[in-house]
């Protein structure tokens, strides 16, 4: 059966990448998603949530017997989940977000009541893809995470370990992660950031749609697609002072 790639939206500004068999039953899907996600079961009234999927806000759920195909969900497509009797988009106002990256790459100016570390002079950044993995320097001014960048990255013998564990338990960190842009580590004006595409978790910090996060640690430890399930990858800033 072939797998799709497409986006879910559970929440005000909540998304997150889904891969999952086109010949599934949205039925099977929507549990999917709830445990993924870890949606609750009861309303704050005590009531059962009955969770729906949708390809429009406007619409009706999708029909929970028919497979992705005939619903209508393709590679790409914007999915919808809520409760169908109280859609989120209904009853909810998006938060503040922060403010995106523009294309052109540039950052707007932090607030006033921020204060922004005294840039390094000159540094460089260095990421641990897995534990006891080599360091892997960003050449240039950025890399872009992804699931292919982390295969091609990794050893054989992760990948087989992954492999085992998919065939085990169903899924692996790696099923978390975006085959297309998940997010960007680049450099702007001497300091390292942050750009998330999909939900990423920065030192527990979750960043996502697009907003931006200076790496202003050393040390530093990213989840990417999901906070404990997701793939772990630690990230140092370092001076290029401190190198030997």
């Amino acid at each position: 059966m072939a797998e799709i790639e497409f986006d879910v939206y559970y929440a005000p500004e909540r998304s997150d990448g889904v891969f999952f068999e086109e010949m599934q039953t949205v039925s099977r899907l929507t549990n999917f998603l709830v445990s993924r996600f870890r949606l609750p079961d009861t309303s704050s009234q005590g009531m059962r949530i009955e969770y729906g999927l949708f390809l429009d806000k406007q619409g009706l759920p999708l029909d929970p017997g028919k497979t992705l195909r005939q619903a209508g969900i393709r590679t790409g497509s914007a999915v919808y989940m809520a409760d169908k009797t109280a859609p989120w988009w209904h009853v909810s106002e998006p938060r503040d977000s922060r403010k995106s990256l523009p294309e052109t790459g540039q950052l707007p100016p932090p607030p006033e009541f921020v204060r922004s570390p005294k840039p390094v002079s000159s540094s460089i950044c260095r990421m641990y893809l897995a534990p006891k993995s080599p360091p892997i320097p960003v050449t240039g001014n950025k890399v872009v995470l992804n699931r292919q960048y982390l295969l091609q990255n990794l050893s054989s013998e992760i990948k087989l370990k992954e492999k085992l564990r998919r065939a085990t338990y169903g899924e692996s960190p790696l099923d978390y992660v975006s085959r297309t842009e998940h997010c960007t580590i680049f450099r702007y004006n001497e300091q390292w950031y942050l750009k998330a595409r999909r939900d990423t978790y920065v030192d527990n910090e979750l960043i996502s749609q697009g907003e931006v996060k200076l790496l202003d640690r050393p040390r530093i430890t990213l989840a990417l697609g999901a906070h404990q399930r997701g793939w772990k990858i630690t990230v140092e800033i370092l001076s290029s002072e401190s190198l030997p």
